[in-house]
């Protein structure tokens, strides 16, 4: 097909006027006009001034619709819309307490806050509270006992995963079945039947499908329309090469006998391959 087009396209006037006369370059057929164009010239400078235009008015509405969303309200709930800062309230009445807020910055300051265990004999009293933090003897504000370094959790953790010994997997040794060549595998009794039921299913397809068939027909194999596909494909390829080696003007009777001839071969071929590239072919008994 692509061959047939070529040539064609070559006996369309454009390639052999070139040929013969090359003194005009095809831009020329911006200004003089050509059998196919209109003749006129292009203007890109103005093309890109209107293109450029476009591109400013765009630019434009965008940034305007940027500046209305901007400016339209904060949305808040109607219950809540007359409420105000709670925080703003206390700094205008100057009813913010700074003792409580020295002592939290000074905590975040000197340590991790971990937590201290309890001294007091009521902890002491208990069988299981001697090993564990009281909640409640930590008082908000107070930083890590005197003396005594926070703890670096991240390094505790990395010694701990390097000092770490993977866990032991349990061996377990063969047993006499386990060595057996046929442990694990499926059984050749099972292969056999699959084989056999795969069979019987497809001579059951076959018989419903012949029922089917039109009186005086049959079903060509998968082999045989493969075979002829490629032997059609190879014919194709055949007359695209003879097309292919034609002159570009074809004026003699006897060159365009041969070129007509050609083309109805293909496409001859052509509708043979579109019968032969379906699934299932029916020919006559």
């Amino acid at each position: 097909m692509e061959a047939r087009r070529n040539a064609d396209k070559n006996m369309s006037g454009d390639a052999v006027a070139f040929a013969i006369n090359p003194k005009h370059p095809f831009k020329d057929f911006q200004y003089r006009g050509s059998s196919k164009g209109t003749g006129i010239k292009k203007d890109h400078a103005r093309e890109n001034r209107e293109l450029i235009k476009q591109l400013q008015r765009k630019a434009k509405e965008k940034a305007e619709e940027e500046e209305a969303r901007k400016s339209l309200p904060v949305f808040r709930m109607k219950r809540f819309a007359e409420a105000g800062s709670k925080l703003g309230t206390m700094l205008k009445e100057g009813t913010v307490p700074k003792e409580g807020v020295e002592k939290k910055r000074d905590f975040l300051r000197k340590g991790s806050g971990s937590l201290r265990r309890s001294h007091s004999s009521e902890g002491e009293a208990g069988p299981h509270n001697s090993n564990i933090c009281q909640m409640g003897s930590l008082k908000i504000g107070e930083g890590p006992p005197a003396g005594e370094k926070p703890k670096n959790f991240i390094k505790h953790n990395l010694k701990t995963v390097v000092n770490a010994h993977p866990p032991k997997v349990n061996h377990v040794e063969p047993t006499p079945i386990t060595q057996e060549m046929w442990f694990g595998r499926v059984p050749l009794y099972i292969h056999k039947r699959k084989v056999e039921l795969a069979q019987k299913q497809e001579e059951k397809r076959l018989d419903k499908e012949k029922e089917k068939l039109p009186p005086g027909m049959t079903l060509m194999s998968e082999e045989e329309r493969q075979r002829t596909v490629e032997l059609l494909l190879q014919n194709q390829q055949k007359l695209m090469g003879q097309l292919a080696k034609m002159p570009l003007t074809i004026e003699t009777p006897s060159l365009v006998e041969k070129h007509n001839q050609i083309n109805a071969k293909i496409e001859e071929v052509e509708s043979a391959l579109k019968l032969f590239s379906r699934k299932k072919v029916y020919i006559t008994a």
